[in-house]
């Protein structure tokens, strides 16, 4: 065995469980930093919920006009909108509305926290939650 291969064993013998902790600290820091750096900063964002499908070819104007009404605010000279679509089916004959609705319910049930600043809303979705206090008037 040569010299190299003794103290290998040596070391993994006697500060196994310290390079194992160390390195799962280290892989845990790494992955964090990079993603902390990586974090894309939008000027504006929007929400729709609502039961109409929004094409790709629609989603793509209305994030352009967005952009063109939007300003810059990160002062980065890009305007990023996040415009994110979440479905809600206000007929309650449709057998997939509850299954399709459960997911939006609780997923706005935290309208608080949320970081969107405009919603575009279905009438019935704002009649659940006009009393929550989020929503400011825009008039």
């Amino acid at each position: 065995m040569s010299k190299f291969l003794k103290w290998l064993d040596n070391y993994w013998y006697h500060y196994k469980w310290h390079t194992i902790i160390v390195t799962f600290f280290l892989v845990i820091g790494i992955i964090s930093t990079v993603q902390i750096f990586n974090k894309e900063s939008y000027d504006a964002y929007v929400m729709y919920v609502g039961g109409q499908d929004i094409p790709d070819t629609q989603y793509y104007d209305i994030l352009q006009s967005l952009k063109a009404v939007s300003s810059d605010y990160d002062a980065n000279k890009e305007h990023k909108i996040n415009f994110a679509k979440s479905a809600f089916i206000s007929d309650p004959e449709n057998n997939m509305a509850s299954m399709i609705n459960a997911p939006t319910i609780q997923n706005l049930s935290t309208l608080v926290v949320q970081p969107y600043y405009i919603y575009l809303m279905d009438v019935e979705v704002y009649k659940l939650y006009k009393d929550s206090g989020v929503f400011y008037s825009i008039s």
